[in-house]
């Protein structure tokens, strides 16, 4: 009987019946960014590229870096953009994890919808994930090249470089700047950024 039991079991959880799925988690796709000596979180990174091993964060986690690591292995910058607040890492780390997808460009945010950030804040090792919407998905600033999206709640310290998705789990933004006492967050556009760094993310990315 209790063999019949266990059978029964294994059959329900594999085959997902009852509107069970498998589609795999987001968070298989984040990872910690270590400083050079690998003891201590500084920012997040998501794989855009399983393939060719490509991680995305924001640049300025690297500026604070002498030699990023990932899951205790090097990581290398093979993409640069300082004005878009971005850096694509090569990361031997990122060898078969899933790679998220990037939303559409005719599919644009709406004001209020709502959005889901994650990241390593305050360096733990737990994914911190937060619930959100946006406020203005298009700001444009005079005599800057530069398009941000703003949204809330306000980021937390090392959650920069985490990827902030949409109810579909696709990549709207990339975790930059959180203001505390507005309880709010900015980052740069994600069109911006899709046509910037578009030959590193996978042929699926739009």
């Amino acid at each position: 009987m209790k063999r019949m039991i266990a059978a029964i079991l294994i059959a329900f959880f594999t085959f997902a019946p009852f509107g069970f799925t498998s589609t795999p988690s987001p968070a298989n796709s984040i990872l910690p960014l270590y400083t050079n000596d690998g003891k201590q979180i500084v920012c997040t990174a998501f794989v855009i590229n399983t393939e060719k091993r490509y991680l995305m964060t924001a640049d300025h986690c690297i500026a604070v870096v002498e030699q990023p690591m990932v899951k205790g292995v090097n990581a290398w910058e093979v993409g640069h953009y300082p004005m878009l607040d971005i850096s694509i890492l090569e990361a031997p780390a990122a060898y078969q994890l899933p790679a998220l997808r990037v939303r559409p460009a005719d599919a644009p945010l709406s004001y209020d919808e709502p959005i889901t950030m994650y990241g390593f804040a305050s360096g733990h090792t737990r994914l911190k994930v937060m619930d959100g919407k946006t406020i203005f998905p298009i700001i444009t600033v005079a005599n800057l090249p530069r398009i941000f999206t703003l949204y809330r709640p306000s980021a937390i310290s090392g959650m920069s470089g985490g990827p902030v998705l949409d109810t579909n789990n696709r990549v709207v933004t990339i975790i930059m700047q959180g203001k505390d006492d507005a309880d709010l967050s900015i980052s740069t556009e994600m069109n911006q950024i899709y046509e910037a760094t578009k030959e590193f993310w996978e042929s699926n990315g739009q």
